[in-house]
């Protein structure tokens, strides 16, 4: 490892609405806004944007109208389904197989998933502790979970899933995230996915921060991904599973749309995917979700375009943040000439602070960012000064920070102020 300087200003290949804006900063001056938020919702594409507008003026009801306005924004929103299913490699136009059903956003998606799939108490759902709320919360509401540990890095192998799944009794589905929220690690999906299906257990995996990154996995039985975490945040998201898990009982929302018939006494629920798509669906969602997908397939990963966008926001946050921390230590770590990772920290006089540590997503694997800690921690100890970092109010990334020697030490519940007091070092 090295450290190196950054090329000034790079080109970003892909550019956001609302790059150019400006913020006021606590001493009263404006500087250019640069979003930190990126994991929990990004901007739109500008082509996103365009399409947005574009449609808008054609906007009407989606397969309740016969006028013309209708008949276009029915066709705009079945569009959307077909590109989802192409986006995640699945058969289009093939009725038996798969059906893309278009929801708010990934909570919702599993939400409809854990409600669709009939759990009880006593079922086992087999999940991890690096997952996203969305896939805990829905699956310990339905069933028992039965959780997979992580390591001091963040992350678990495809062996420590398999040795869950071979404990009884046998589970009835298996709950993974496509890559961390937290860290952005991605685990080893088509090793996972095979070993689960090699058990007779069924897949769901949560695609929402992989989405926008990385090819979907073909293999999994059941995906869901939201618009917002792709460049498109207009409140449309993806339910992706085989027909048949929706085609009997009844759906987890009943409504217009639903149904073939209705009278005081019976209903006829009509054929997935319309039957779990009650009420008057997010058209405007679906055309920005629609632009979305055709622009990042367009740009194409895991290829040059996204890393070098990627690295762009890695650059401009480091330049950021050396603005507003001219005090701070910075490390940059490099692994053959290319960066790796950031760490960035304020030395007080009693305590170190962290104030940022990022890991370029091809390098997350490799337990830089637990390397990058030890370190820190060693200089501390050596020091006999408590180091401080503040955390979003997130169980896992508090697991990832307890696993390191911190405690919780208040909230704004926003984030959690996590310390660590010195640790004595062996005689």
């Amino acid at each position: 490892m090295s450290t190196r300087s950054y090329p000034p200003n790079p080109v970003p290949p892909v550019a956001l609405v609302g790059d150019s804006m400006h913020a006021p900063c606590a001493d009263g001056t404006e500087r250019p806004y640069l979003s930190m938020d990126a994991a929990a919702s990004t901007a739109a594409l500008p082509q996103v944007a365009a399409r947005v507008a574009e449609f808008i003026p054609w906007y009407s009801s989606v397969h309740r109208g016969a006028g013309y306005k209708s008949q276009v924004s029915t066709s705009a929103y079945e569009g959307a389904r077909s590109a989802a299913l192409a986006f995640a490699g699945r058969p289009v136009s093939s009725p038996g197989d798969d059906v893309a059903i278009i929801c708010r956003n990934t909570t919702e998606a599993l939400n409809h998933l854990a409600y669709r799939l009939r759990l009880a108490p006593g079922d086992v759902v087999v999940t991890t502790v690096a997952e996203h709320h969305a896939n805990l919360l829905p699956w310990s509401r339905a069933a028992t979970c039965r959780y997979v540990e992580c390591g001091g890095d963040g992350t678990f192998g495809a062996d420590d899933v398999a040795a869950a799944l071979c404990q009884r009794p046998s589970p009835g589905l298996l709950a993974i995230t496509g890559a961390s929220n937290i860290t952005g690690w991605m685990p080893p999906l088509a090793e996972i996915i095979a070993a689960a299906h090699d058990r007779g257990v069924p897949v769901a995996v949560d695609a929402a921060q992989l989405a926008p990154h990385r090819p979907l996995p073909a293999e999994a039985d059941f995906l869901a991904w939201s618009g917002h975490k792709m460049y498109a945040p207009f409140g449309a998201g993806i339910l992706l599973g085989p027909r048949r898990a929706f085609a009997d009982g009844d759906p987890f929302l009943a409504g217009g749309g639903a149904v073939d018939l209705v009278d005081l006494d019976e209903v006829l629920w009509t054929a997935p995917p319309e039957r779990e798509e009650a009420g008057s669906p997010n058209v405007i969602g679906a055309v920005a979700l629609h632009a979305a997908i055709n622009t990042l397939t367009g740009i194409g990963w895991p290829g040059q375009q996204q890393d070098a966008f990627i690295r762009m926001q890695f650059d401009a946050q480091t330049r950021h943040y050396r603005e507003s921390f001219p005090d701070a230590t910075y490390s940059v770590i490099c692994v053959d000439g290319e960066p790796a990772g950031r760490l960035i920290v304020h030395h007080a006089r009693d305590r170190i602070l962290i104030v940022d540590i990022a890991l370029l997503p091809q390098f997350r694997h490799a337990g830089i960012g637990s390397a990058l800690i030890r370190r820190l921690l060693e200089q501390a100890d050596a020091g006999h000064l408590p180091v401080r970092c503040h955390v979003l109010y997130d169980s896992t990334a508090r697991r990832f920070w307890e696993q390191a020697g911190f405690a919780a030490h208040g909230s704004d519940g926003v984030y959690v102020a996590m310390e660590r007091s010195p640790q004595a070092r062996p005689p």
